[in-house]
């Protein structure tokens, strides 16, 4: 018996396909033997290549799976908040600096205008919310 496993994907389907054919074709006219093989010898093989082709769907299916698990927690991570990373006397101080109207980012980065740019764009709530975020990710760390 030879390792299906050095066959790619492609070429078990390709067997498969060609062991039902000549299973088909096993007997000829009259119900005469036709092959160079056993029937039950073809019928295994072709069993053999159907779980090899569903091992590998499965390991396939279970791979996106991971991925999509792993992708998953990416986007779970992506969610923290925008201050993260700071201590909480650090962003006390930030606060207390931007409520007194002092730079706190970059310079020349206005909260008002990120605001009002935003504010067009997704809404007055909303872009206040990413101006606010913008100011803690600009926040030297």
């Amino acid at each position: 018996m030879e390792d299906l496993s050095d066959y790619d994907i492609d070429e078990l389907y390709n067997l498969k396909s060609r062991l039902e054919e000549r299973l088909e074709k096993y007997f000829g006219d009259d119900q005469r033997f036709t092959g160079d093989e056993g029937y039950q010898d073809l019928l295994c093989r072709l069993e053999d290549v159907e779980e090899e082709i569903d091992n590998r769907e499965l390991k396939n299916n279970e791979s996106n799976m991971n991925n999509l698990m792993n992708f998953d927690q990416f986007s779970l991570n992506e969610k923290k908040k925008p201050s993260a990373g700071l201590s909480k006397e650090k962003k006390s101080e930030i606060v207390k600096k931007a409520k007194k109207g002092e730079d706190i980012g970059k310079k020349g980065k206005n909260f008002d205008i990120v605001a009002k740019k935003a504010a067009k764009k997704y809404g007055e709530d909303r872009g206040k919310k990413i101006a606010a975020a913008s100011m803690w990710k600009n926040i030297p760390r």
